[in-house]
């Protein structure tokens, strides 16, 4: 079985790096904010937002790229869900992380300049079946098809 999750939005805060677990390995974390465009129906869009917070980057990535994820800048983020549980004052509380597998710096956008999408070391330059230029397309809030909160 595999899973794999692929999101491209803007950093919400600056990235927090640590060093932790026994070995001190480096954990940059960070979150980001996807949005999508949603037909309503009288036919105008809105546009809904969605936070995805705890995104983890483990190891010597998250030291050399922790400088870079400032808030504002857009990344993909390619990486798999991981579930956890800690218990605290009694009460068992569940957590829900993003561990990153790959991270991609695209361009912001601004000026006319061609920019190309910065990749973290040791990582392919453009996911495989991604276009960093293809626009999002609206979402109809009355297909049920197209609503990914199934």
């Amino acid at each position: 079985m595999f899973q794999q999750l692929i999101l491209t939005g803007r950093l919400t805060q600056d990235a927090k790096l640590s060093f932790a677990g026994n070995n001190g390995a480096a954990l940059a974390e960070f979150s980001v904010v996807t949005s999508k465009q949603v037909k309503q129906k009288d036919g105008s869009f809105q546009e809904k937002s969605q936070f995805h917070n705890r995104i983890k980057l483990w190891g010597k990535r998250a030291e050399g790229l922790g400088q870079y994820l400032k808030k504002g800048i857009v990344v993909q983020v390619i990486g798999e869900l991981e579930y956890g549980d800690y218990e605290k004052d009694g009460v068992k509380h569940y957590t829900t992380d993003i561990r990153v597998n790959n991270i991609v710096l695209m361009p912001s956008g601004g000026g006319n300049k061609q920019q190309q999408p910065k990749t973290a070391p040791g990582f392919p330059s453009q996911p495989q079946g991604s276009s960093a230029s293809a626009p999002a397309a609206p979402v109809d809030a009355n297909d049920p098809f197209d609503d990914p909160e199934f």
